[in-house]
């Protein structure tokens, strides 16, 4: 069974990349600041800038298009459903999380024929019965519970 805290999943999904996208507009920003000065000399620093803010933004970006939706959410309003696992995706954001010193990362997966958003280190394939918890609007996934041979693991 895994259990992911409300807060915490907030905290990595949404103010995280939102702090980083606030970064990569700064950063954007002063470039362009540093670079419409009076002197054309080249500046190398207004260009790391800029592309270290292009960078933070699509980070950033990719991080929000499911944490977004944590804005609406309330924890303790969840829905628990049990069905098999019809297929899962990953989502390659590039970035690892760690549950209980186990590598996790960001999958949908999609059960009775709706995506939700899980944090898994692999273990759920499929076809395999789980019961899980989730958030109604954002669909973020807070507990899983797998069924193994008739017993909850």
């Amino acid at each position: 069974m895994m259990n992911f805290d409300y807060t915490h999943l907030r905290n990595i999904t949404l103010y995280l990349p939102v702090i980083t996208m606030l970064l990569g507009i700064f950063s954007i920003v002063f470039s362009i600041y540093k670079s419409l000065k009076p002197n054309l000399n080249f500046n190398p620093v207004s260009t790391i800038l800029l592309i270290v803010g292009l960078f933070f933004i699509l980070i950033s970006a990719s991080q929000l298009r499911y944490g977004y939706k944590l804005i609406f959410d309330n924890p303790n309003e969840t829905t628990t459903i049990t069905g098999n696992v019809e297929s899962i995706s990953d989502l390659n954001i590039g970035i690892k999380y760690y549950y209980k010193g186990v590598a996790v990362s960001p999958k949908i997966v999609e059960i009775a024929g709706e995506d939700y958003y899980f944090m898994t280190s692999d273990d759920i394939q499929v076809n395999d019965t789980i019961t899980i918890s989730f958030l109604n609007h954002s669909r973020f996934v807070l507990i899983v519970e797998m069924e193994v041979e008739g017993w909850v693991k």
